[in-house]
């Protein structure tokens, strides 16, 4: 069995009950640091002031961060411009368009043109200018594409959907939510109003 020994190698002692149950007794009835009456209010604001818990953070965000966030967000963007650009190659049945092949020649320019996008905006987002801009972008974007769906529904006319799909997409989810949902209701008034009659 192995003995408990103190840093010099000395085997411990153990304290009599007597003497444990008086230092617990002490212990209880002690102050303690957390308990407000015994740390004054003008002592606790200067040690949480001092300590800097309450600080916002900065608003300076690393580069490496934001392309960080940027790459990610484009990732599924761009897997969705293919997967739209392969549909619309789908509905005119041109079976000679395979996902890979759409994947090998269409995908990298757009994740480029994407990335660039995102980084932009992304970086920016909470600003209301920023979010103005994407409100009209995403209104205008979305009247685009729904003009371009419902008029002249050829195979060249529609590779163009995929593009404003994704950017439209974009925008509408880092858009706040009252921008949103104007930004739909001005798509849909113009589809309703507009493209119908």
């Amino acid at each position: 069995m192995a003995k408990i020994t103190d840093m010099s190698g000395a085997p411990l002692q153990p304290r009599p009950r007597r003497l444990r149950q008086q230092e617990a007794r002490r212990a209880a009835s002690a102050p303690r640091v957390d308990d407000d009456e015994y740390i004054p209010d003008t002592e606790l604001s200067r040690i949480v002031n001092d300590s800097g818990v309450l600080r916002l953070a900065d608003d300076v965000v690393p580069a490496w961060a934001i392309a960080a966030q940027a790459f990610f967000i484009t990732i599924p963007l761009a897997i969705l411009h293919t997967l739209l650009e392969w549909l619309v190659y789908k509905q005119f049945q041109d079976d000679e368009a395979t996902l890979g092949m759409i994947a090998r020649e269409s995908t990298p320019t757009a994740f480029a043109v994407l990335l660039v996008l995102v980084y932009v905006t992304h970086r920016w987002s909470g600003s209301w200018i920023v979010q103005l801009a994407m409100a009209m972008g995403g209104a205008v974007i979305g009247g685009k594409l729904v003009a371009t769906v419902t008029a002249r529904p050829a195979l060249g006319v529609m590779l163009r959907t995929p593009g404003m799909a994704t950017v439209w997409i974009y925008f509408v989810a880092q858009m706040r939510l009252e921008l949103a949902t104007l930004s739909l209701a001005a798509v849909g008034g113009y589809y309703y109003l507009g493209v119908a009659k």
